[in-house]
């Protein structure tokens, strides 16, 4: 009979054995940093909808893959700059193709390493070229996500958190990215071990973390780390005091009624059903004895 996968042999994982993080785990912590960078999730939430924002949000895949490429090594501001640009000076992939590396490296000067990602955009586009015809990645939509990790994995450059990158924001798929925010927060929570490179802690939390956060506990843990500096400490206090009253209950409710789309004559019951189930939470939470709270609270710090 063959063996049964369970939370602590997680599929795909370097660390079968590592029995950390579970899936309530990754709920309490994306519970606790919606909390914490409420701003955020709003923000990705609307950024989802109009395909704008991080790394690999834009419609196209090629532009997906390019402009991720442009995010390495570099702060999203210069990335966006070095996209802006390149896309000014050759408005299609044919131009930058034809065109002399050193015009494209004046154009993506902003982004960092302009030399070594002119290359690797070349590189893929005379590919594209050469295999299909076509300067165009949209075929990928039609595959299944290994068969797109391998197409995109064939270019020098393009990593696990590239491919991430690309799979969740453009494709829309569940993913889990780990650049290097979400890399050493995730060894300080001791969600990998302490030999984990970023590629090995991709390997084990994109197959542990639950599809539905994947999206906003990437983005929030990123903008954690900006903020904090890759510090965890106010991280464990937030989710201590979640897991003591009760307050994952009223995120999900939040995010719930964020999810739903505006509308005129609607906006009115959501606000009030809103309050009504956080003011639900609220009698349950005062339901809970302080004996409970506090021996979750005390679990929960010795976990995290």
């Amino acid at each position: 009979m063959p063996k049964r996968k369970t939370e602590a042999e997680p599929a795909g994982s370097p660390f079968a054995k590592f029995a950390r993080p579970t899936a309530d785990e990754c709920r309490m912590v994306h519970g606790a940093l919606v909390r914490l960078h409420p701003e955020v999730a709003e923000r990705k939430r609307q950024a989802a909808k109009d395909r704008e924002g991080g790394c690999g949000d834009r419609r196209l895949v090629l532009d997906s893959l390019v402009g991720t490429i442009l995010s390495q090594n570099t702060t999203d501001v210069n990335s966006h700059r070095a996209f802006e640009s390149l896309k000014r000076a050759f408005p299609t992939w044919a131009e930058v193709l034809d065109a002399p590396s050193s015009e494209v490296e004046e154009a993506i000067r902003s982004g960092g390493l302009a030399a070594t990602k002119t290359a690797r955009i070349k590189a893929i586009l005379q590919t594209l070229k050469d295999e299909r015809g076509s300067l165009s990645l949209e075929h990928l939509r039609d595959m299944p996500d290994d068969e797109v990790k391998a197409v995109l994995r064939r270019f020098k450059g393009v990593g696990d958190k590239t491919i991430s990158c690309v799979l969740l924001f453009c494709l829309l798929r569940a993913d889990f990215p780990v650049d290097t925010h979400v890399w050493k927060i995730a060894l300080a929570l001791n969600w990998v071990p302490k030999s984990a490179d970023r590629d090995g802690t991709y390997a084990h939390l994109n197959g542990i973390v639950p599809d539905d956060i994947k999206y906003e506990l990437h983005v929030l843990l990123v903008e954690h780390g900006k903020v904090y500096k890759n510090e965890v400490k106010v991280l464990r206090e937030a989710v201590a005091a979640a897991a003591a009253y009760g307050v994952e209950e009223e995120v999900r409710a939040l995010a719930a009624v964020a999810e739903e789309p505006p509308s005129a004559s609607g906006s009115v019951k959501r606000e009030r059903g809103a309050k009504r189930e956080l003011g639900d939470t609220a009698l349950k939470s005062e339901e809970m004895t302080a004996t409970v709270k506090q021996e979750r609270a005390v679990r929960v710090k010795r976990e995290i």
